[in-house]
């Protein structure tokens, strides 16, 4: 999103970069506002949050002052001057004290209950007009929505009625959801492994596991990292992953054999199509990016086609004049619903129509996106604790699994790479492997514990006219109905 002469725009990868620049530019201010009100409200002292490392000469106890990963959200434009002021010596050590303070629960106010003298008026209890109007109203002044993999997934067709709060749910626990699956009937069956105090099967499963093994991930991931030098280094992995317990809340004392764990499944050699890594994805060059988020609306009728073909700008064209309804905008709803290109958008080629946010926005965060031999491939970490991970029980678990999340993250990609036919997806896309990091050991042979799928490019047309098409793509409700509240 960004503006334009007072007026908001919404735009699709490829974005130019004069775009990007405002983006960024317009967060960054919002940003800063934001730090401007917050820091002018001090009366008498005012306390500045900084992770960076203590000036010199401070004084006291210094109690985990390793940064915990990057800062996030607007405090980051404030910690990265702080740690600047430091560094340039404007800090004084000698006036600053590092305490380590001790963590109370908060406790709840105390207030005492008053009862107000109150008569029911007749007409608060009245129906002011058919509980249908308001209905109607509902669907039609609903903001969008934004939804992702995981909360598709938690709803079947046939369940898809959520609480209005859903929608405001962290960005984390949508991670954690992701990080690793857990069957239906509570802890999964005892893994298949010679030896039982193998670290694939002693070290624990859930959420909070998998969401401390992936933030270990993205430290070795990170841009600029030698993966495989730094695996050569035990020490150097175990405060890697030592750090990533700390900021993930899991037990240190898991460290060792989780960087055991990481270590072997990063040398299992793979011999994929387009990508062959004898060393293992510890070897992998080219560029990465880890933990990368992307979101793209979610696609319409009315929307350029990834793939644009004259008979679908022709049905859209017609589609309301066949339906008997009426031009424009009508209530927001399912895709039965959706409006299609107003009159002045349909003498235009699919690739000029303005583009307008419908339904809402699909979003979702890739563990390492990654290029190799010019082709774009992107990989998901995965936890699981599973009874074997030989290639077909793994592969079917897999299609049972992940399959949506496959298609949707195969669609983000290729709209991040601008994708527009089969040339430029068997030139720029190489496919999507799934790692999971129980099941990967050298000793198993050649790309054990791992998955890798490339679909054919009239696949991922047919995904894409689902979801353009259909409320429930592939099974699963993608615009949920709320519940009155």
């Amino acid at each position: 999103m960004a503006h334009r002469e007072g007026k908001r725009e919404a735009w699709v990868r490829p974005v130019p970069r004069e775009v990007e620049a405002r983006v960024e530019e317009e967060a960054r201010a919002e940003d800063e506002r934001l730090l401007y009100v917050a820091l002018t409200r001090a009366k008498a002292r005012l306390y500045v949050p900084y992770f960076g490392a203590p000036p010199d000469g401070a004084r006291g106890v210094v109690g985990c002052h390793e940064r915990f990963g990057p800062v996030q959200g607007a405090h980051r434009w404030l910690d990265e001057r702080v740690a600047a002021l430091v560094a340039r010596g404007f800090v004084d050590g000698d006036a600053v004290t590092f305490e380590a303070l001790a963590v109370h629960p908060p406790e709840k106010e105390k207030r005492g209950s008053t009862t107000v003298p109150w008569e029911l008026a007749d007409a608060l209890v009245e129906d002011a007009a058919p509980v249908r109007d308001f209905d109607g109203l509902r669907r039609r002044h609903a903001g969008f929505v934004v939804t992702s993999y995981s909360r598709m997934a938690k709803q079947a067709a046939t369940t898809t009625t959520v609480a209005y709060d859903e929608e405001d749910e962290q960005l984390l626990e949508e991670i954690a959801a992701e990080a690793t699956w857990t069957p239906e009937g509570g802890e999964a069956e005892a893994l298949v492994s010679p030896d039982p105090e193998d670290v694939a099967v002693t070290l624990p499963g859930g959420a909070a596991m998998g969401v401390f093994l992936h933030a270990a991930l993205e430290t070795l991931y990170l841009p600029g990292v030698d993966v495989a030098a730094t695996l050569e280094d035990p020490a150097r992995v175990t405060s890697i992953v030592e750090a990533a317990a700390r900021r993930s809340l899991v037990d240190e004392a898991l460290a060792p054999a989780s960087a055991e764990l990481i270590t072997r499944a990063l040398r299992v050699p793979l011999a994929l199509p387009g990508l062959a890594l004898p060393g293992g994805l510890a070897t992998l060059g080219g560029q990465r990016v880890p933990e990368m988020s992307f979101a793209f609306p979610i696609p319409e009728k009315a929307h350029p086609a990834l793939v644009a073909e004259k008979s679908e700008i022709a049905e859209d064209e017609g589609g309301d004049a066949e339906r008997g309804e009426p031009d424009g905008d009508r209530e927001h709803g399912s895709v039965g619903d959706a409006p299609g290109p107003l009159p002045f958008e349909r003498d235009l080629v699919d690739d000029a129509r303005p583009f307008r946010i419908r339904r809402g926005v699909l979003r979702g965060v890739i563990d390492l996106v990654l290029t190799h031999e010019g082709r774009t491939f992107f990989l998901d970490w995965k936890s699981d604790r599973l009874p074997d991970f030989a290639a077909v029980p793994l592969q079917a678990h897999v299609d049972q699994h992940y399959a949506l999340q496959a298609r949707l993250y195969t669609l983000g990609i290729l709209r991040l790479l601008g994708v527009r036919d089969e040339a430029g997806y068997e030139r720029s896309f190489g496919g999507l492997l799934y790692a999971f990091l129980r099941g990967m050991n050298p000793a198993s042979g050649v790309g054990a514990g791992v998955t890798f799928a490339r679909p054919t490019w009239a696949e991922v047309v047919a995904w894409e006219r689902e979801l353009r098409e259909s409320a429930t793509p592939f099974g699963y409700a993608i615009v949920p109905t709320r519940e009155a509240t």
